[in-house]
């Protein structure tokens, strides 16, 4: 019987012996995807064997993202079925890039959004450089939603949260290596936001809510490169979506109805405010300012090339300049009127339209309301703008400022020097009459 009893140990022994060995086997065989998340972890979850030759990867924010739920195997799909012991690492070394239309794909039934922002970056300048021309730069998915750490749009964690957009889209667009080596059109674009109208509501006063970032204006998924037909930031709608009143202006007006007509000269709203440096009009550094105006009206009306298409002359600017007011301006006037101050901001007409500011039977309404010419007199009303001879008058003040600027610039200069001779002086006596112990 004992005899007995010690075969039979040694049977049940071997079979559960076999029965381990088949296990192992299987798990080998089965590789990280039945395995789970845990398999990977043992090696990219430690942060100190991680660092040194692979990607490490955060547990807790791992599990904190919305892909919590899913295996490493389901993106990184080029892991599956390898072993995972005997080998290290336990899949192919060269890992592909996750491809996210496995499941983000339109008509996907698994549980995943219709996702046809794919097909939308597909036909982007994003899109095309990686997958016509295979540039391994450009920015895919995880560089803007993440890797490990994707969360949901809303979540002020999230890379694509409103608040956090402009830094993770200067990743690329303020690395100047990156700027250079692909020709980008703007070189620090992120830094000119910072200073923006926009980039200090966003940061400073936290109106991440209504400040525009880079989405809105240069779109999602589909942004387009510089010089594309239909540039977003480029079209005049697309700053209508937070300025509605100054887009209903522009949209009536000479240089509105001109863009409608597809004229592609015609300014939009980044020709005048600018790109990414929008400042706010009453800033002095504004482009809008009232003593930059003038300059920037000139981009397009000082251009020949450009006016003569149109049968514009290109002497307004040059009149003005000679002009009471141009000459006003020169010498320092601040309330002295510009371009604006007649023709009006968004909702510029030409002379001959009755709602036009500058048409005849409205400028003592323009003239009396800039707080320049109370009651007008017809003298005043009568009287050329745009003058091709400078007044004798204004001159002599231009001059006389000139040589006054001068002037104090050059007393300032010579008491600057005048102190530092004075002060070397006194320092040289006070050293000469310290007695050596």
């Amino acid at each position: 019987m004992k005899q007995m009893n010690t075969k039979a140990r040694f049977l049940i022994a071997g079979i559960i012996a076999l029965s381990l060995s088949g296990m192992m086997l299987f798990a080998g065989s089965a590789g990280a995807e039945e395995a789970g998340n845990d398999a990977c972890l043992i090696c990219h979850g430690n942060e100190a064997k991680a660092r040194k030759k692979m990607v490490y990867v955060n547990a807790a924010v791992l599990a904190g993202s919305m892909h919590a739920v899913l295996k490493c195997v389901d993106c990184h799909t080029d892991a599956k079925g390898e072993p995972i012991a005997d080998k290290e690492p336990p899949h192919p070394e060269a890992m592909k890039r996750v491809n996210c239309t496995g499941c983000h794909h339109k008509g996907n039934s698994e549980g995943a959004p219709d996702f046809t922002p794919m097909q939308e970056y597909q036909t982007s300048v994003h899109g095309k450089a990686s997958l016509d021309k295979g540039d391994q730069d450009v920015a895919t998915c995880s560089d803007c939603h993440g890797k490990h750490n994707i969360r949901r749009t809303a979540d002020p964690e999230s890379t694509t949260h409103r608040a956090n957009i402009p830094r993770t889209c200067a990743a690329c667009h303020d690395n100047m290596q990156m700027v250079l080596k692909h020709n980008i059109h703007a070189e620090q674009p992120y830094r000119e936001y910072e200073q923006s109208v926009h980039g200090k509501a966003l940061f400073r006063d936290g109106l991440a809510t209504i400040a525009a970032v880079c989405t809105d204006c240069h779109g999602v998924h589909d942004i387009q490169p510089n010089g594309a037909v239909d540039l977003k930031p480029h079209q005049p709608a697309t700053c209508g979506k937070c300025h509605l009143q100054e887009y209903l202006a522009y949209s009536r007006s000479i240089h509105g109805n001109a863009f409608k007509m597809g004229i592609t000269d015609s300014p939009v709203c980044a020709d005048c405010h600018g790109e990414h440096k929008i400042e706010a009009p009453w800033e002095p550094e504004s482009r809008v300012s009232l003593f930059n105006v003038t300059e920037t009206c000139a981009g397009c009306h000082d251009d020949v090339a450009k006016m003569s298409k149109y049968n514009i002359l290109t002497n307004k600017v040059s009149t003005f300049t000679k002009s009471d007011h141009g000459m006003g301006k020169d010498i320092g006037i601040v309330s002295v009127a510009t371009c604006v101050s007649c023709h009006g901001y968004h909702d510029i007409l030409p002379s001959d339209d009755p709602e036009s500011s500058i048409y005849r039977a409205n400028l003592k309404k323009t003239c009396g309301t800039q707080n320049c010419h109370p009651n007008p007199t017809g003298e005043i009303l009568q009287s050329k703008i745009h003058v091709d001879k400078m007044n004798r008058d204004i001159g002599s003040l231009r001059r006389i400022r000139t040589v006054a600027l001068w002037s104090v610039g050059a007393l300032l200069g010579l008491g600057l020097v005048t102190g530092a001779l004075a002060y070397a002086g006194v320092f040289k006596q006070d050293s000469s009459r310290v007695s050596t112990p």
